[in-house]
């Protein structure tokens, strides 16, 4: 089911959520910009893809509606639920339920074993490190 932004809203408000700003959340609701992703990823049905970044799984439907294999890797523990609800059964998605960070790298590698892989994420921040003299 595609998900837009009364859907999303209506999700997070039964389950007493909001966005927390110390994880950088902005959902994907845009089916325009979800559209645009979906086009540069020149995804094909049956392709094998790392989401970084969940959320309540906008992204994640447009992917398996496309086909894909998604191995998706949700950080909040609050969102866990939510994309159980949303995806009860399906067999084309993985969660893993962790720091993509703190991640063995391992886990990944096993779940995307001899298969072609596109990393996907509606991720709008940056990663940095800073070093301590």
């Amino acid at each position: 089911m595609a998900q837009n932004l009364s859907h999303i809203k209506n999700l997070l408000a039964s389950y007493g959520l909001h966005p927390k700003k110390r994880l950088g959340q902005n959902f994907l609701h845009d089916a325009n910009k979800m559209h645009a992703i979906l086009a540069a990823s020149e995804l094909t049905a049956g392709q094998r893809v790392l989401e970084v970044g969940a959320g309540t799984g906008a992204l994640t439907s447009r992917l398996l509606e496309a086909g894909a294999n998604v191995l998706a890797v949700e950080v909040d523990r609050d969102m866990w639920p939510i994309l159980d609800q949303e995806f009860a059964n399906n067999q084309q998605l993985q969660v893993i339920r962790g720091d993509i960070l703190k991640t063995r790298i391992i886990l990944i590698q096993r779940s995307l074993r001899g298969l072609g892989m596109s990393p996907l994420s509606s991720l709008q921040t940056c990663l940095t490190m800073s070093h301590h003299l």
